[in-house]
C-alpha cells in the first residue's frame, strides 16, 4: 500500500465532480440533436421498441427479434424510459449517464487503490467527448464508464472473502457483456493484471495462487457461454487485421476532429505533465505500469474487424486511457499545486467544451 499523496476528504471531491460534469454536460444541452454518427439510428431504434406494441402502423413494418448478443444495453434499458419521457429526454439522459460514469470511473478507481479522495483523476472529463463519441458508439462509451467503476469495485474488495469477490466479478462481467465484448475484456485484463501484481508482491503459498486464479477467472465463464450462444459466435471469423487505422486509435482519444483546438489541448497537457514528473508530484501505480504495457501489446495485436465490430481496436485506447487515469496520483498537498491543476483542468474542459459546442 502506498503512502496517501493528498488527505482530501470525500465533500469538496463530490463538489468538485458535480462541477465538472455539469460543464461537460453543456454542450448536451445547448445542441437540438448531438451531432454523433450513429445517434439518429439509435433514437430511431428506441422508438420502434417503444412503441411497435401500440403502433399498428410500425407493427405492420417491423417485428423485434430479440437475441442474446453483447451489444444490448441501450435497448434494453431505454424504451421504458422513453415510454414515459420520450425518445429525445431518453437518449439525452442515456448520454449524460455514460458521460458521468467515464468521468467519475477514474476518481473511483483512484480512492480504491490510493486510499484517499483526489480531484487529480477528473482530468479526464477532457477526453469524455472524444474520436470515439463523434461516431456515436453508445453501449461501448457506456461500457466504458462502468468497466472503470467495476474495476473499482474489485480493487476495493480486494481484502475480502473469495466467494464475496467471485459473485460481485460474476455479476460485473454479465453487466459489461450486455454493453460490449472490448469493455469485458478490459474489465478482465484490469482484474488480471491486478492479481498478478499482488501475487508477486506478496508470493503466497501455492493453494493461494490456485484460488485467486479461480476467483479471476471463473466470473468470466458465464459471458463467455453466453457469447458461444449468442449468433455473435457466428460472426468469429469475420477478423481482420489491419495496421492501417493504428495511428487513429491513438488520435481517438483526445481529438473530436481536424481541429487547432485539439493540438492545443494535447500541448497544454503533456507540458502540464512534463511539469508534474519534474517536480516529482507525478506517480503511477506499479499496477499503472503493467497495465499500460500489457494494454500496448494486445492494442497492436488487435485486428480492425473483431466479431463483426468494425474499428474495433481503434476504440480501444480510448478505454485504456479512462483506466490508466485512476492509477496515476498528483501530489495536491501544497496549495499552488493544487492551483495550477485547476487551473489546467479549468481551461483545458472549457476549451474542449467550446470546441465541442461549435462542431
Amino acid at each position: 500500500m502506498h503512502r496517501p499523496l493528498t488527505a482530501a476528504s470525500p465533500v469538496p471531491v463530490i463538489w468538485a465532480c458535480l462541477l465538472v460534469c455539469a460543464l461537460a454536460l453543456v454542450p448536451l444541452a445547448t445542441v437540438p440533436v448531438p451531432p454523433l454518427l450513429d445517434y439518429p439510428n439509435h433514437l430511431a431504434r428506441l422508438h420502434v421498441i417503444a412503441t411497435i406494441g401500440s403502433d399498428p402502423l410500425l407493427a405492420a413494418f417491423y417485428r423485434i427479434d430479440w437475441q442474446l448478443i453483447p451489444n444490448l444495453a441501450l435497448d434494453l434499458l431505454l424504451p421504458p424510459v422513453a415510454a414515459l419521457i420520450g425518445v429525445d429526454a431518453a437518449g439525452r439522459i442515456f448520454l449524460a449517464a455514460k458521460t458521468i460514469l467515464m468521468i467519475t470511473g477514474p476518481v473511483a478507481v483512484h480512492r480504491a487503490l490510493f486510499g484517499h479522495w483526489s480531484i487529480a483523476p477528473l482530468i479526464g472529463a477532457v477526453i469524455a467527448y472524444n474520436g470515439v463519441t463523434k461516431f456515436g458508439f453508445l453501449n461501448y462509451e457506456l461500457g466504458i464508464g462502468l468497466a472503470v467503476w467495476s474495476t473499482a469495485a474489485v480493487i476495493a474488495l480486494r481484502r475480502r472473502g473469495p466467494m464475496l469477490r467471485l459473485g460481485v466479478t460474476a455479476a460485473l462481467a454479465l453487466l459489461l457483456f450486455t454493453c460490449h465484448l472490448l469493455v469485458l475484456g478490459l474489465f478482465g485484463l484490469a482484474c488480471l493484471v491486478l492479481t498478478a501484481v499482488t501475487l508477486l508482491r506478496d508470493r503466497p503459498a501455492p493453494r493461494i495462487w490456485l484460488r485467486e486464479a479461480v476467483v479471476l477467472g471463473l466470473p468470466f465463464l458465464p459471458p463467455l457461454l453466453l457469447l458461444l450462444a449468442s449468433p455473435t459466435a457466428g460472426l468469429s471469423g469475420n477478423i481482420l487485421w489491419s495496421a492501417a487505422g493504428k495511428l487513429q486509435g491513438l488520435l481517438n482519444v483526445f481529438s473530436v476532429g481536424a481541429d487547432i483546438t485539439d493540438l492545443v489541448i494535447v500541448n497544454i497537457a503533456l507540458a502540464a505533465i512534463v511539469l508534474a514528473a519534474q517536480h516529482g508530484v507525478l506517480r503511477v501505480h506499479p499496477a499503472g505500469v503493467w497495465l499500460f504495457l500489457a494494454g500496448q501489446l494486445i492494442y497492436f495485436a488487435m485486428p480492425r474487424a473483431l466479431f463483426g465490430s468494425w474499428e474495433a481496436n481503434q476504440r480501444f485506447p480510448l478505454a485504456l486511457a479512462f483506466l490508466l487515469i485512476g492509477f496515476i496520483a498528483l501530489d495536491l498537498a501544497r496549495r499552488p499545486v493544487r492551483a495550477a491543476f485547476i487551473g489546467v483542468l479549468a481551461v483545458l474542459l472549457s476549451l474542449r467544451v467550446a470546441q465541442v459546442h461549435a462542431t
